[in-house]
């Protein structure tokens, strides 16, 4: 996840062309390719945790299944059975997802250990 490159494939689905991409992100558009294919072309799911208010988890997973590919955002709570799909990316955005101060409320209790010094951060399994 400190990887820039990370950042511009997980964003793909809102960035569409390689001018908006290099002027957002300062990234080399076939480079940022070479590393999204990598990352949807992986066996195992890559995922990460954000960990919320209340001992509550958002965890994003990307399905990696060759012709399903997507991400999904599960909400999910010790006490739960299950997590709840949250929002699904995958070329066609099912909701609800989260208003935008529960966005914010995420971001100001997590972000990568590279920007927080690492005072906290979330779990990172197959990304990197």
């Amino acid at each position: 996840m400190d990887e820039p490159l990370f950042w511009l494939g997980h964003l793909s689905s809102c960035v569409q062309s390689e001018e908006a991409e290099e002027l957002r992100f300062g990234a080399d558009y076939d480079a940022a390719g070479d590393f999204q294919r990598q990352l949807w072309e992986r066996a195992e799911w890559p995922t990460f945790t954000v960990p919320l208010a209340a001992d509550h988890r958002l965890h994003v997973v990307y399905r990696t299944v060759a012709n399903d590919t997507g991400t999904d955002y599960l909400l999910h709570h010790p006490d739960w059975s299950q997590a709840e799909v949250l929002a699904r990316d995958d070329g066609h955005f099912m909701g609800p997802g989260l208003s935008w101060p529960e966005l914010v409320a995420a971001a100001d209790r997590w972000c990568p250990s590279s920007w927080c010094n690492g005072s906290t951060g979330a779990r990172v399994s197959g990304v990197g």
